[in-house]
C-alpha cells in the first residue's frame, strides 16, 4: 500500500536536522528510504503508525546510529507477512541508543543485546519471564526503568515469590524505577532517587488487571533499603490503612524522601467526604511528616499538591489553573460534598476566577 500524499507530505513537516517524528502514518519503502537517508537523524519516533507491505526481507537501508527510538502505538497489516518488529529490528541502528519507549518487551527484543549505552527504558507492557529479566539486567548503563503494566502467569496470581525476577547484581546504576509494588524488591543496594510504585499487574494473555492478596507493604522499610529516594510515589489508602501510624511509630524516620505522592484516582469505595475534603488532608500531613520528616511536597489526590517551603511550618495547598472547570463541574454543579481550607476549594467554585465555562 502507497502513502497517500496527506500523510507522506505531513510527515516531511516534521522532519529537522536530528527528529523525525510520525503519527497516524503508514510508512512505505520510500517514505522509510527518506527517513533512513537523513545522515542527522538521532530521534525517531512513531504513533499509531505500520509499515506497509512493500517492505520486504531484503529492504537494504538502516537508520543512522540513533540515539531515541520511541513507538506510542503500532499496527500490523494483516495481508502483510512481515511484522511491524522484524522491521524494526532490521531498519534500526541500535548500537548508540540511550533512550527506548515502546508499547511492550518483545517489539525492541532484538535490539537491547546491541545497546550498550541505554539509559532509559519505558515499556507500556512486559510479561514475567526470566529470559526478559535477564535481558534487561544485562543493560548496565540503564538509569530509569518503568513499566506501566505487569503481566504475569495465572498461576503465580497469588505467589509472586514465584515470579522470576531481577537479578541482585543486575542494573547497578538504576537511578529511576516505575512498576507494581511487587517491584519492591528491586530498590535495595541500588541507588535510586525516584521510586514509583504505581504500576498495574494483570495475567498474562488478558487484559484486565488483578490484585493480589498479600500482606500489607511496609513501605518505610522499602524506602529506608536505599538512602537515595527523595521523590516516592505509592498506591496506599491513608484513610483505612494503617500506614501512617507505622511510619510515625514503628520505623526510624526516613530523612532522604522530599515529595510524597499517594496516586489516588477517583474510587467509588472512598466518602466523597475524603477526596474533597481539605480540612481531613491537613490534619494527615503533620502525622506523615513524623516518619518523612524532610518532606517538601505531598500529594493524596490528582487536583490538590501540598507544600512547605524551606524553613517554614505552615504546609499550603494549590490546585492548578487547568483544572478548575472540571472541578467546578464537579462541586457546584454535581454538588459534591467538600471541607476547605484557606479557599481552594471555595475559588475553583467561584466562575470569576478563571472566567466563564
Amino acid at each position: 500500500m502507497a502513502v497517500r500524499t496527506g500523510h507522506f507530505q505531513q510527515c516531511f513537516r516534521s522532519f529537522n536536522k536530528c527528529c523525525f517524528r510520525g503519527h497516524n502514518v503508514s510508512i512505505s519503502r520510500r517514505l522509510l528510504k527518506t527517513i533512513c537517508k537523513t545522515k542527522a537523524l538521532r530521534s525517531l519516533t512513531l504513533g499509531n503508525s505500520r509499515f506497509a507491505e512493500d517492505i520486504t526481507e531484503n529492504f537494504p537501508t538502516k537508520t543512522p546510529p540513533l540515539t531515541s527510538l520511541a513507538i506510542m502505538e503500532f499496527s500490523d497489516t494483516p495481508e502483510f507477512p512481515d511484522s511491524f518488529a522484524s522491521v524494526v529490528a532490521r531498519v534500526v541502528t541500535a548500537e548508540d541508543l540511550k533512550s527506548i519507549t515502546a508499547p511492550n518487551f518483545d517489539l525492541i527484543s532484538t535490539l537491547l543485546p546491541q545497546t550498550t549505552a541505554l539509559v532509559e527504558l519505558i515499556l507500556t507492557d512486559m510479561v514475567c519471564s526470566r529470559a526478559t529479566w535477564d535481558a534487561i539486567g544485562s543493560l548496565q548503563a540503564l538509569r530509569t526503568l518503568e513499566i506501566e503494566r505487569f503481566a504475569v502467569e495465572a498461576a503465580d496470581q497469588e505467589h509472586p515469590s514465584r515470579q522470576a525476577q531481577l537479578a541482585t547484581s543486575h542494573l547497578p546504576n538504576l537511578q529511576r524505577l516505575k512498576g507494581p509494588l511487587s517491584f519492591s524488591y528491586i530498590v535495595a543496594n541500588r541507588p535510586i532517587s525516584s521510586l514509583d510504585l504505581t504500576g498495574t499487574v494483570r495475567l498474562k494473555d488478558r487484559q484486565a488487571l488483578v490484585s493480589f492478596t498479600s500482606a500489607p507493604v511496609d513501605f518505610p522499610l522499602i524506602v529506608q533499603s536505599s538512602a537515595d529516594i527523595v521523590s516516592l510515589f505509592i498506591h496506599y489508602n491513608v484513610y483505612t490503612e494503617p500506614f501512617i501510624d507505622d511510619i510515625a511509630t514503628q520505623r526510624a524516620p526516613v530523612l532522604s524522601v522530599l515529595s510524597l505522592n499517594f496516586h489516588f484516582g477517583v474510587d467509588v469505595t472512598w466518602p466523597a467526604c475524603h477526596y474533597y475534603d481539605l480540612e481531613l488532608q491537613r490534619t494527615l500531613i503533620p502525622r506523615i511528616t513524623a516518619g518523612f520528616p524532610n518532606l517538601r511536597k505531598i500529594q493524596f489526590f490528582y487536583y490538590i499538591e501540598w507544600s512547605k517551603p524551606l524553613n517554614e511550618d505552615r504546609w499550603t495547598g494549590y490546585i492548578p489553573l487547568e483544572l478548575y472547570p472540571i472541578l467546578h463541574l464537579l462541586l457546584r454543579k454535581i454538588g459534591t460534598t467538600y471541607k476547605d481550607v484557606d479557599g481552594l476549594l471555595n475559588a475553583v467554585i467561584d466562575t470569576d476566577s478563571f472566567g466563564t465555562l
